[in-house]
């Protein structure tokens, strides 16, 4: 093992971490009444240090050979990555694009978790060993949860707001 080759998988896997971290509070942010300062703060830095450490990330990658980033599994966490990097962007222009199209385009937030996910698992060559393995998949279990629990709030609250 190179530095190099550690360098790769460890800047994917803090990046990867940081932008779960970053979902979570995101989706925590989602529900009514949880528009606490602090978590904005956590869904924000983590959501920059998983911006940082992807670019890095891909930059360390296209260093040891630039044709593997038009792979398949490598492109989807590029795409990933460009979608993270477009809404930090759009969140930084959100007083000129408005409420309504700075929401809109949050969404692509969960395809974009959905990719850097499928990149982890399908480029992933360390997936055999237990951190690498417990990270990709907790987090899917805790970001599946996470889903839900919103999902079903969101329900409950027009049910609750129609009766």
């Amino acid at each position: 093992m190179s530095a190099l080759w550690i360098a790769i998988r460890v800047t994917g896997l803090v990046s990867y971490a940081a932008l779960t971290l970053g979902m979570m509070f995101g989706v925590m942010l989602s529900g009514r009444g949880l528009h606490v300062p602090t978590l904005h703060e956590l869904h924000r830095s983590w959501t920059m240090v998983a911006l940082g450490f992807g670019v890095l990330h891909g930059a360390l990658l296209a260093v040891t050979e630039a044709k593997l980033l038009l792979d398949g599994e490598i492109a989807v966490g590029g795409l990933a990555l460009m979608i993270v990097g477009g809404l930090v962007a759009a969140t930084t222009l959100r007083q000129y694009i408005g409420v309504a199209a700075w929401r809109a385009l949050h969404t692509l937030a969960f395809a974009a978790w959905v990719l850097a996910a499928g990149h982890m698992v399908w480029a992933g060559s360390d997936l055999q060993q237990p951190v690498t393995f417990t990270l990709a998949y907790g987090s899917i279990a805790a970001f599946l949860g996470a889903f839900l629990l919103r999902v079903g709030a969101a329900v409950w609250a027009r049910k609750v707001a129609s009766a």
